[in-house]
C-alpha cells in the first residue's frame, strides 16, 4: 500500500499535464521516504508543481536545480550511479542560473541519450525521461523519476 501511495504521489508531482506550462521559476527539494531513511532530489518548480519548462534565456534558481541535475547524472565525471553517461557531456555545467548556450548543449546531449527529443528545452517530456541525482547523506545515485519510489522501498 506504502508503494502504490508513494506511485501516486509521484504521478501526480511529476505530472506530464497536456496543457502548456508556464516558466519554472524556483527549485526545491522532493522529499521520496522509505523504510528508514528518505532521498532528496532537487527540483525545479513553479509554484507547488513541476509542471513547468525552462529554456534559453531563463534565468532563476530552477535552471541552478537543472544544472545541478545534468552534472549529477549526465556529465561523463559526475559522482553518479544508475545512469547512461551523456556522449559529449564532458565539461560539468557551472550551477549559475543562467541557461545559456552551455546548458542548451548539454541537455541536448542529455535529451538524444534519454530518448527524448532534443530541442534544447526542460519540459514535461524531458523531466519525464531524464535521469534525476537523489542524494542519501553524501551519496547519489540516479534514476528515472518513476523508479525512485521502489528503489527508496528496496534499499533505504
Amino acid at each position: 500500500m506504502q508503494l502504490t501511495i508513494l506511485n501516486l504521489f509521484i504521478a501526480v508531482l511529476f505530472a506530464t499535464g497536456a496543457a502548456t506550462a508556464a516558466d519554472c521559476n524556483k527549485a526545491d527539494y522532493v522529499h521520496i521516504a522509505g523504510r528508514v531513511s528518505k532521498v532528496n532530489i532537487y527540483t525545479p518548480f513553479r509554484g507547488d508543481s513541476t509542471n513547468c519548462e525552462l529554456s534559453s534565456g531563463n534565468e532563476s534558481e530552477a535552471v541552478k536545480a537543472l544544472q545541478r541535475q545534468l552534472n549529477l547524472c549526465g556529465w561523463e565525471g559526475g559522482p553518479k550511479r544508475g545512469s547512461p553517461k551523456c556522449k559529449g557531456f564532458k565539461e560539468a555545467l557551472k550551477e549559475d542560473r543562467q541557461f545559456g548556450r552551455n546548458t542548451t548543449r548539454a541537455l541536448k546531449q542529455c535529451q538524444k541519450q534519454w530518448g527524448a527529443d532534443d530541442d534544447g528545452k526542460y519540459g514535461p517530456e524531458t523531466r519525464s525521461k531524464m535521469y534525476w541525482g537523489a542524494t542519501l547523506g553524501t551519496a547519489v545515485s540516479c534514476a528515472k523519476l518513476g523508479e525512485w519510489p521502489k528503489i527508496v522501498n528496496d534499499q533505504f
